[in-house]
């Protein structure tokens, strides 16, 4: 069955690619609801462990387990931590790997286990809390207390440096793939629109089509690049005009320094609420365990439950960017191109192009097609 009403571009475009289309949407239809349902569990459950670690009877029931499990052994502390501390920390870690076990189950159940998406989220997890946190846990504990801020700061300010980074680069594509796209062969609106914005010679089109139409804006403060891929899937040998006025459309909404600036405003909060935990919250743990482990687990909670909320966070701004640029593309007269375009490269990517809000968000993608229509057509 289409959803699409039967007067929309997107039922005709539909209808025009037959029968294959409509077979993978209904698979397409279940795995958009599970994805949506692990992605949820994933942020529940971390809540939930976080719930757990938070309580006062809850760390007074783990650490008198500890107590009672390692009364026998000699050895009272590692490295000057209690035994019984980081049997409560080992315990939390236990926690986390329980909720990656569900996790991975659903993954499974879905068939996306070993998708590309799912084969980095499980290593960017492994990485994050079985190799990085734990390596700067030692460090934590080899170095003087003097210098646990400095620490802190610096685990900000890497990712600050590389956000910096991206704001000055104008590009960090091969340039030896693409070609400077001929301005005098566009149409009069898109020539016109390109000089307006300075993009003369500064748009590139990939040498060998790939099939895939697509497009990719770099650079900042009138430093642009566009490069655009594919063809215009009606006329092979002209360039998709549509994806081209949505990309001049990023640069006139200056989106990519819209996201940078909000990834780099959101790294200096992460930051603050670091260093204020550090000084102001784990006095109030002092009475149970000491600041290092308080702060430890704190920062694995943290982690785990409102750095997600956060990078979610960034899908809005840069959903809002997206919104923009289809306007921008619309107002020339190219929503229709947009679509078009769009369409064509979704079902070439077996992509589902009616995803609903809370997917888009949860996975960080753009707007799906289906909402995307009421702005580019209306």
């Amino acid at each position: 069955m289409n959803p699409f009403p039967d007067t929309t571009l997107l039922y005709i475009l539909s209808q025009s690619y037959g029968q294959d289309f409509f077979d993978y949407q209904k698979i397409a239809i279940k795995l958009n609801f599970l994805t949506v349902s692990y992605e949820m569990t994933n942020l529940l459950l971390s809540f939930a462990i976080s719930g757990f670690f938070l309580s006062n009877f809850f760390i007074d029931f783990i650490l008198n387990c500890g107590e009672k499990l390692f009364q026998k052994s000699n050895k009272k502390d590692i490295f000057g931590l209690p035994i019984k501390e980081i049997f409560l920390i080992f315990v939390l870690y236990i926690f986390i790997c329980f909720k990656f076990l569900i996790i991975f189950i659903i993954r499974y159940i879905t068939g996306n286990l070993f998708s590309e998406t799912a084969t980095e989220y499980l290593f960017e997890e492994i990485n994050i809390f079985y190799f990085f946190f734990p390596l700067l846990m030692a460090i934590g504990v080899l170095i003087p207390k003097k210098f646990h801020k400095i620490l802190i700061i610096c685990y900000f300010v890497i990712p600050l440096g590389f956000n910096i980074h991206d704001m000055i680069k104008t590009n960090d594509v091969n340039l030896n793939i693409f070609e400077k796209v001929d301005i005098e062969k566009l149409e009069k609106t898109l020539k016109d629109t390109v000089n307006k914005y300075n993009l003369n010679g500064k748009i590139y089109q990939e040498k060998n089509d790939t099939g895939l139409p697509n497009g990719k804006t770099c650079g900042h403060f009138n430093k642009y690049i566009i490069f655009l891929y594919g063809r215009d899937p009606e006329d092979t040998s002209k360039i998709c005009h549509g994806i081209l006025a949505h990309e001049i459309g990023h640069v006139e909404d200056v989106s990519c320094l819209k996201k940078n600036c909000f990834n780099i405003f959101t790294t200096l909060v992460e930051c603050s609420v670091a260093l204020l935990t550090y000084t102001n919250i784990l006095p109030l743990y002092s009475d149970k365990i000491s600041e290092f482990t308080a702060f430890s687990i704190l920062s694995l909670i943290y982690i785990q439950t409102l750095h997600q909320i956060i990078e979610t966070s960034h899908n809005l701004v840069a959903r809002r960017t997206e919104v923009n640029a289809d306007k921008f593309a619309k107002n020339l007269g190219y929503g229709e191109n947009v679509i078009k375009e769009l369409f064509y490269l979704e079902h070439k990517s077996c992509l589902y192009p009616w995803n609903s809000n809370l997917y888009c968000l949860l996975k960080k993608v753009h707007p799906s097609l289906y909402s995307r229509q009421k702005w580019l057509l209306d």
